[in-house]
């Protein structure tokens, strides 16, 4: 691999004697010369991403070093899980509430039916 200048804002390659980085325009530090293996930083493996992912929302995007995206992910599907389960609790209820009322009147007219000049309760 030829010596190039590579640019530490972006890592594109530049010509030898660059001054400015040719994708970024960020100024290129003439220090900064010599062989930029872009094979040093390993890949990641789809698999593990997609497990961790799947058991732990937002894993697979800390695993990519994308830790930001991943805490907000991680967040947002713990609050719609507390609320996904709020909202089956407040359905339960909701059916409980419906049902015992239906109960209740149907209990009060009943008493009401068998002595009308006393309250049920």
């Amino acid at each position: 691999m030829s010596i190039e200048m590579y640019c530490t804002k972006c890592g594109s390659y530049n010509e030898n004697g660059s001054r400015f980085c040719s994708s970024c325009g960020q100024p290129l530090d003439g220090a900064m010369t010599g062989s930029f293996n872009r094979a040093q930083v390993s890949q990641k493996s789809m698999g593990i991403a997609i497990l961790l992912s799947l058991f732990i929302p937002g894993a697979g995007q800390m695993y990519t070093e994308k830790v930001a995206r991943g805490l907000i992910v991680l967040v947002l599907s713990a609050v719609f899980l507390i609320t996904y389960i709020l909202a089956i609790v407040s359905l339960v209820l909701w059916i409980y509430s419906l049902v015992d009322s239906y109960n209740l009147v149907k209990s009060w007219n009943e008493q009401l039916d068998r002595d009308p000049c006393t309250r049920p309760w």
